[in-house]
């Protein structure tokens, strides 16, 4: 093969991939062709006033628990629960730590902070949720409540 054809087959191998990447993107930006809204709520009620929470951790949380309020969030894309909960706190400048698609803390309030099985758990649809966070994608029209409990819930409670 000639130095000008080696060329003209980098150049239109560039070309398709720079296209086929285009595309791929283009699709996965707007995967869903009719946005939706889901409803977003994170609360700590069950820690407020816990006597094994530390006091600096008290001073942190709201009086009533309620960390993030009811926000109807539009979704364009596919989203799990886990990138719905990260983004909302980033854009609230709420603290989180989450770990893999483990949520270890909200607003400084840990995991194991107000007893050995208390921690961060999402119901949907006012039901426990039965998948990981990250990998539950939203649907539309969700109500999603990531709550802090003092015990390990129980599925339909």
């Amino acid at each position: 093969m000639s130095k000008t054809a080696a060329k003209k087959f980098i150049a239109l191998c560039a070309v398709t991939a720079a296209l086929t990447a285009a595309v791929f993107f283009a699709a996965c930006e707007s995967e869903y062709e009719h946005p939706f809204s889901v409803t977003l709520s994170v609360t700590c009620t069950a820690a407020v006033g816990h006597a094994d929470l530390p006091e600096t951790v008290r001073a942190l949380l709201p009086a009533d628990g309620v960390i993030l309020s009811d926000e109807s969030i539009e979704i364009t894309k596919k989203t799990s629960v886990l990138t719905l909960l990260r983004e909302n706190l980033q854009q609230q400048r709420i603290q989180f730590d989450i770990s893999g698609g483990y949520v270890r803390a909200i607003n400084n309030l840990y995991e194991k902070q107000c007893g050995p099985f208390s921690g961060w758990v999402y119901y949907i649809n006012g039901s426990l949720a039965s998948s990981g966070a990250s990998s539950y994608a939203v649907r539309a029209d969700d109500v999603i409540e990531w709550r802090y409990v003092l015990s390990a819930p129980e599925f339909g409670a």
